[in-house]
């Protein structure tokens, strides 16, 4: 009993590894991959079609970054005209000459230091060292009577050095002539003469030629300020004409 056990376990054993070995016939032989999957380096179309690389319209095409109109054109940078061509801000004629010395009535842009419209006889009188004596003018309410063309007078106006250095009183009647407007050639003319003067006193005059022109005493240094479209001549004068 015990060998025809032993022999029957030998048979199935047996049976057992026949089977084995005949599943492992029928499986299908492994795939040489390392040999045979070479399409994937040949095929090489991800590497070498390079369509993304080599195509290269998005980085070379540059429409974009060199076409450059948007940035190089520069119409509205380079063009400058609201800028550079400066008609607004540089044509400062309007305004820009405020020193009053202009007797031609050519500007007509800000107001003097002294607040006097450029071109006047007042704006005039001012450049010509004459603000103080403008000053005084208008205390007594007369400054601007000197731009009334229908003022045809005659003033004699101390400079501001002259009112700086004098210790006396200023009666700026005294330094009026409201006759006729006198220039200094006819001034000449009335020299060793009087004349009166807005405040009724009588006043000489001297000089004139070769020697200077005078007044109550008083030279003339500048004379014969006049403008364009104006009755009245103003005449500087370098001292303080007082009533005799």
């Amino acid at each position: 009993m015990i060998k025809k056990g032993l022999g029957i376990a030998l048979l199935t054993a047996s049976a057992l590894t026949m089977v084995a070995c005949s599943s492992d016939d029928d499986a299908d032989p492994p795939v040489d991959t390392t040999a045979t999957a070479g399409d994937t380096a040949t095929a090489g179309d991800t590497a070498t079609a390079g369509d993304t690389a080599t195509a290269g319209d998005t980085a070379t095409a540059g429409d974009t970054a060199t076409a450059g109109d948007t940035a190089t054109a520069g119409d509205t940078a380079t063009a400058g005209d609201t800028a550079t061509a400066g008609d607004t801000a540089t044509a400062g004629d309007t305004g820009g000459d405020t020193t009053g010395g202009d007797t031609t009535g050519g500007d007509t842009g800000g107001l003097t230091p002294g607040g006097y419209m450029p071109g006047t006889l007042t704006a005039l009188v001012e450049a010509n060292g004459g603000l103080e004596a403008l000053k005084a003018l208008k205390a007594e309410g007369l400054d601007l009577a000197l731009n009334d063309p229908l003022n045809a007078w005659t003033v004699f106006l101390p400079t501001d050095a002259a009112l700086a250095a004098n210790t006396g009183p200023v009666n700026l009647q005294t330094h009026i002539y409201t006759t006729g407007a006198v220039d200094s050639t006819q001034a000449t003319g009335l020299s060793g003469s009087t004349i009166t003067m807005n405040d009724a006193s009588a006043i000489a005059i001297a000089g004139g030629g070769t020697e200077p022109l005078t007044i109550g005493g008083a030279a003339v240094v500048t004379a014969d300020l006049m403008v364009v479209g104006g009755s009245t001549i103003v005449h500087m004068i370098d001292g303080v004409i007082s009533a005799p």
